[in-house]
């Protein structure tokens, strides 16, 4: 396994920190990083039905079976689960790392977490393996062109699957319309959303225009503002600086 910078960050947060939130965008290792550093800790994932099921019919008995905590994935599935880790962490006065919370759907993830867990619980941001942990780890492509073209999520790097990146991309953006997006906007709009993502990835590195944007995509440019603000929100673009002369950002 690649070791990932950000166990550091996450060990000193979990030191601080009852509940600790893992988010970042699908596929960038958010359970894989979890399990590695808290390796004694027990492993729920609400992607078994049993357990899911289970959660949502009882949330307080539930986090109360596991009194030294847990490592709780795909939480979001079980909105319900969140107040009873509050409630839980108050009454026990629970110890600094006790749960460690990650999930697919960045987005209902830190929504449920910041609604319920206020003052309680601190966020790390993971994203694909940066170039430092792909040389540390002794995967990074000797030609730049690759790297490029390939990518820096941790699937394609898996050397036991032998992913194609074309394929692995066409299946992971059809995978984020379909649980990310679906209820962001209308659901009419997805194949015109998919356009839009497409044609953000072709003005990568260059200044954003929101109204070159609108014109290549039919929308207007309030729609790319707030479809922006999605993608932003999922880590599935990043924006620095505001550029306000041309209502976009670089």
């Amino acid at each position: 396994m690649v070791k990932r910078t950000a166990e550091e960050a996450l060990r000193r947060l979990a030191s601080q920190f009852p509940v600790i939130g893992i988010t970042g965008p699908r596929q960038s290792g958010k359970s894989t990083l979890a399990k590695a550093v808290f390796p004694d800790k027990k492993y729920v994932t609400f992607d078994d039905r049993t357990m899911r099921n289970l959660a949502a019919s009882n949330p307080n008995d539930f986090i109360m079976a596991f009194p030294d905590g847990a490592v709780i994935d795909e939480a979001q599935k079980v909105p319900e689960i969140f107040d009873a880790i509050k409630l839980h962490v108050d009454k026990e006065h629970s110890a600094p790392g006790t749960f460690i919370v990650t999930g697919s759907s960045q987005l209902r993830l830190k929504a449920n977490m910041t609604d319920s867990l206020a003052g309680r619980a601190a966020f790390l941001k993971l994203l694909p393996f940066s170039i430092h942990e792909l040389q540390t780890g002794g995967v990074l492509p000797d030609n730049p062109y690759t790297l490029i073209f390939s990518g820096q999520y941790p699937p394609l790097y898996d050397t036991a699957r032998h992913f194609i990146p074309e394929d692995w991309y066409e299946n992971y953006i059809d995978t984020y319309l379909d649980l990310d997006i679906r209820d962001q906007i209308n659901s009419g709009n997805i194949s015109l959303f998919k356009k839009f993502v497409q044609i953000c990835a072709v003005q990568s590195g260059q200044l954003l225009s929101m109204d070159s944007i609108a014109r290549d995509t039919g929308i207007s440019a309030p729609t790319v503002k707030s479809w922006l603000s999605i993608l932003e929100a999922s880590f599935i673009i990043h924006f620095l600086e505001p550029n306000t002369n041309n209502l976009g950002r670089s």
